[in-house]
């Protein structure tokens, strides 16, 4: 089996972070959102590794070099399915995909869950879903006994990791890879295997400040070589370490990737970089 870790989005809702940095290499911790996605694919058996690149593809470039992957560049970004039609030979077998912004703790098993509902089953798409919380802004989708039944309304959402076999390249016939989907449920070929972990869509404010949450296990998190003078408060935030709070300031449910904010400012839900 391969793997794809999908890294050619421009990160909008991550503005202006995402002008300095690829979404996929958005620090968290002591690695970047695209790590954590590696090690998903390595650990369900992945024996080599592709990425796509788009928005600042040279950075893309070089993580893909020091990780040894097979970088594919898009001049145009080709969308959720049209990049399979450019990865020729390299996807010649069952292939785990994952979006760079997805991140996946506590259910170490569902990644082994899904390759062998895969394997032992006619679909040529399983995709991983979760039970969609009513506060989740996302496409319902319906599913039962391991098979997607419906797209559009549905208990059940796309996390944004699933296996493809490599007979669908030919019928993907544009960018989305929807119509392939609702082509597969026709015919009884798309599946669904259930992560009950915690997930986390790190390509948003409110996911990134969540992932934080978790990881470190505090409300606020400052990156070593960040600069937050005392009698600043810092409240549900993230301060990376090209980043300065004067006492005084109030940042509150932000996050601060470069820059400074001046004492007596209070900054509440905003991106600043």
């Amino acid at each position: 089996m391969k793997g794809f870790l999908l890294a050619a989005g421009l990160g909008t809702r991550l503005l202006p972070m995402t002008r300095h940095v690829p979404k996929a290499l958005v620090p968290l911790m002591d690695r970047v959102l695209a790590d954590y996605g590696l090690g998903l694919l390595y650990g369900a058996g992945a024996t080599e590794i592709g990425i796509n690149a788009h928005h600042l593809t040279s950075q893309i470039r070089t993580f893909g070099k020091s990780k040894s992957l097979v970088v594919f560049e898009e001049p145009e970004i080709l969308g959720t399915g049209g990049y399979l039609l450019g990865l020729g030979a390299f996807f010649d077998e069952e292939m785990l995909v994952v979006n760079g912004d997805a991140l996946f703790f506590d259910d170490g098993e569902f990644a082994g869950r899904l390759v062998h509902r895969h394997r032992n089953s006619h679909n040529l798409i399983t995709l991983v879903l979760m039970r969609r919380p009513d506060s989740l802004d996302a496409t319902g989708i319906d599913a039962e006994n391991g098979q997607v039944i419906g797209l559009g309304s549905g208990d059940f959402f796309f996390t944004g990791c699933q296996i493809v076999s490599p007979e669908i390249v030919s019928m993907v016939k544009g960018p989305s890879i929807v119509p392939v989907y609702r082509e597969l449920i026709k015919a009884g070929k798309l599946g669904a295997e259930m992560f009950h972990g915690n997930w986390f869509d790190c390509g948003t404010r409110s996911g990134l400040l969540a992932v934080h949450r978790y990881v470190a296990g505090q409300d606020g998190f400052i990156y070593p070589g960040a600069r937050v003078e005392p009698g600043a408060i810092i409240q549900n935030s993230v301060v990376y370490g090209e980043g300065i709070v004067w006492a005084g300031a109030i940042l509150n449910d932000s996050i601060l990737f470069r820059g400074e904010i001046e004492p007596g400012v209070t900054v509440e839900g905003e991106i600043l970089a």
